[in-house]
Order: C-alpha cells, then structure tokens, then sequence
C-alpha cells in the first residue's frame, strides 16, 4: 500500500473514532415527549370546620356554617371547577373512557370531585349551583371506604394494627407535644378539653380557628394570643411531622397508596411496548388509545404523604384546591430504543403554573425504572401480612393505648375481638390447652392407671 493511502485511511479511523457518542441525555433533550398517563392529585376546596369546640362562640351551624359543619362552600366549588378547567387545556387530547376518577369518602372530596369533572369536561358552571342533587357514582366517582382507604385518607390506625403500635411508640419516646404543656393547658382550662398527647383532634381544634380567622370572625383573647404565637400553625404541623416519622411508618401509611400508583404506570409502559412489538419497533408509537388520566380527590395530607415520600414537602401549608401532577411520558431515542420518564408539577396558586419537582433520588430526567427504585421500599405488597403485631413486639404502652383507642376492625372490613394478631391468640390458645393437658387430663390418667 502507498504511504499516502496509508496515512488517509491511519487518519480517517483517527477521526472516526474521535466524535463523540451522542449521550442519552443528548438523545432525550432532542426526541419528541409523548404523554402516556397523567396522575392529578388535589386537596378538596374550601370547607367549613369539621366541628366546633366547648365554649365556641360560632357553633350555632345554622348562623356561621349554613352549609354545615365540614362541607365545602360555594367558593370551594368554583375553586374546584376552575382546577377541572384548567385540566381541561393542560391535557386536551384526553378521553372520558381513559379517565378514573377516585374520592376519600368524605362529603367535601367527592363534591370537589364533582365540581373538578364537570369543568375538566366542560360543562357549564350553573352545574355548582344543583351539584347536592347529583349521585357521584353515577358521574364516573369511585368512592373508596374509610376503611379500606390506604390510598387516599390512609387512616392507617383503622387498617394497621402494626403502624398504630410502632407510632405510639414514637410518640411516647419522642413526646412531641411537651413543647406546648403551657399552651395546651390554657386550651383545657377554657373548653374543658384533655389535651395532653398528640391525637388528630388537636389538629382538628386548631383547623377550627385557622377557618375561623380566615373568615373575619373576632377571636376570644385567650385564642387571639395563642393565635398570634403561631401556635395552631404550629400544632397543624406537627400532625404532618408524626404521621410517619420513620421509614416503616412511611412504608405502613402509605405504602398502598405506592403500590396502586406504581401499578398502574406498569400497566401503561406494558401497553405501549406492546403495541410497540406490532409496529415493528417504532420508537414512538403516537396511535396509542392515550393519556391515561386518574384524578385522585384527597385531602392536604395525602399531598403532603407524597411530598414526605419523595423527600420535597417543605413544611408550608397546603392550600385548598392544590394540586400534583405526575406525568409518565414515552420518549423515542435514536436505534428504536424507547424510554419512560417521570414529571412532577405543584400547583399551590389559582392564577400561576404548576412548578416543577426535582426529586433528590430522581433528578431530571427522572426515568421511570429509577423512580420506581426509588419508591420500592416504601411499597406495602401485602398489607394483611405486614400490618400484623407480633405478640413479641407488644408491651404495656402498646396493649394500653389499644384499650382505649384500637379500632375494632383489623383488616378488609373484617371484624376481630381486638387488634392483636393471630399470632398472639394462637399463643393464648396453646397456654390455656397446656394448663388443661397438666392440670386436669394428667391426674385424672394417673388416678384411673393407679399411678398416684
């Protein structure tokens, strides 16, 4: 071969090899996002308090509250509607067949559920004046049974015997509510009340004068000073800081809720690839019978059990009518190869855009398959089995706060004598056999062998 040959080809390789791979960062930031699913979940809107206290001066209910106590006001439903129309323009490719709409089973959810489709599908806003007489499950509007809400209110000491022992626990080692002894003796000495261990009716009472004040209404001194020490500000909070302070509380409380989420998103990545293998490989498959959308009707705390979950809640108040959006997209990268990655937007205020989230164990481009890592050890996969107590695991605190407050279902609906495990009856059981083996059968044997 000729030198000259020789080197143009030594320097065509050089060059060759010398471009850049072109990264899948690269890939992504130039391919088209297709949108496959959509989650929304909001905070239901404006409501009354969900009941008054001894010694209100505002509890006369046909006067303050004439919706009644705990239901939403009209303001509430056009907040709730206006949310369902912007909906509207954010996904306007949607289906009504590939919406599923669920709802805590409390009034003020499934009327905001209510009012959120009929703008989200375009209905006219007279709708909110006869909303009461309309059947939500008649609109499309699963409602899911307080006690079988793991998803939603996720009331997790009616369901989980083991995360009401192991936050008991918490709260007895950790005794969060000694910081207002003073404050909350004040509170006892004007209504009567017994406020002394953190329980969900003292952030009740302080919702009861955060509306109040919301409303215009004079408070009495004695509230007026707590007030302006930020105390019900604080007492709100601290029920977010102890509903699930440790990674089992998480993965107890919410970990159902994960699992449903993450179900379904399989689901969809399953169907697109799917139809992917039909069309021989196309990268993007954009005749796919898409988006997805599931509207979840809940409260601020399951906002903020998704914000402590993905490591983002920064502690602020959750207004009425808040919402997230965490969106699944397709992306089509070059060879065919087609990758799923997650979005997640709040929105906090009627007139602004959704913020994104950057997710501290998933920053953008969050790709679904790391999400899912991300989120696994929190997933519950068989709540009956991990939600039962080990008669090992239970002392005298534990044994103490379910003789006063245990519910008395245990799991599914499914009545029991106490919350205790089968495990601990099963142990019972064999005490009291034993007992009857060594004390009644043995001697009446030894008499009738003439042995004694």
């Amino acid at each position: 071969m000729r030198p000259t040959l020789q080197l143009a080809i030594t320097v065509g390789v050089v060059v060759l090899y010398s471009v850049p791979k072109e990264s899948l960062q690269q890939q992504l930031n130039n391919s088209t996002e297709v949108l496959r699913a959509a989650t929304i979940i909001f905070r239901h809107g404006e409501r009354n308090p969900i009941k008054s206290y001894p010694g209100d001066p505002y509890e006369f209910e046909t006067v303050f509250w004439p919706e009644g106590y705990g239901a939403m006001t009209m303001p509430g439903k056009v907040r709730m509607y206006n949310l369902g129309w912007y909906m509207r323009k954010r996904y306007p490719t949607f289906q009504r067949k590939n919406v599923v709409v669920y709802s805590s089973a409390s009034n003020r959810t499934i009327t905001s559920a209510m009012a959120n489709l009929a703008g989200f599908y375009g209905q006219n806003r007279s709708f909110l004046r006869h909303i009461d007489s309309y059947n939500p499950k008649g609109l499309g509007i699963n409602i899911i049974p307080k006690l079988d809400d793991d998803f939603i209110m996720m009331e997790a000491d009616l369901y989980c015997p083991r995360y009401t022992q192991l936050r008991q626990r918490h709260l007895h080692e950790t005794r969060p509510m000694e910081k207002y002894k003073d404050a909350l003796e004040i509170i006892n000495k004007y209504t009567g009340l017994n406020f002394s261990t953190y329980n969900i009716d003292i952030m009740i009472f302080a919702d009861t004068i955060i509306i109040q004040k919301s409303k215009g209404l004079t408070l009495p001194d004695w509230i007026q000073n707590l007030y302006d020490d930020d105390l019900f500000f604080e007492l709100r909070d601290e029920y977010f800081l102890n509903i699930m302070p440790t990674l089992e509380l998480k993965r107890l409380r919410s970990g159902g809720m994960l699992k449903r989420f993450l179900d379904e998103m399989d689901l969809v990545v399953d169907d697109v690839e799917h139809y992917q293998n039909l069309q021989e490989g196309r990268a993007v498959s954009s005749q796919l019978d898409f988006p997805r959308t599931m509207v979840v009707s809940g409260h601020d705390s399951t906002i903020a059990t998704w914000m402590i979950d993905l490591e983002i809640f920064d502690w602020e108040n959750i207004p009425y009518g808040a919402a997230i959006f965490v969106e699944l997209y397709e992306v089509g990268t070059k060879l065919n190869k087609t990758v799923f990655i997650i979005k997640m937007f709040y929105k906090n205020d009627a007139e602004r855009e959704p913020i994104q989230m950057t997710l501290p164990g998933c920053p953008n481009p969050c790709y679904y398959s790391n999400f899912k890592k991300m989120l696994q050890p929190l997933v519950l996969h068989n709540r009956k089995e991990e939600c039962r107590i080990s008669n090992l695991d239970v002392d005298n605190e534990t044994l103490k706060s379910y003789e006063t407050s245990a519910p008395t279902v245990f799991d599914d609906s499914v009545p029991t004598k106490n919350v205790l495990s089968n495990a601990y009856e099963l142990t019972y059981s064999k005490s009291v056999m034993l007992y009857c083996v060594f004390y009644m059968v043995v001697p009446a044997l030894l008499y009738h062998l003439n042995l004694d």
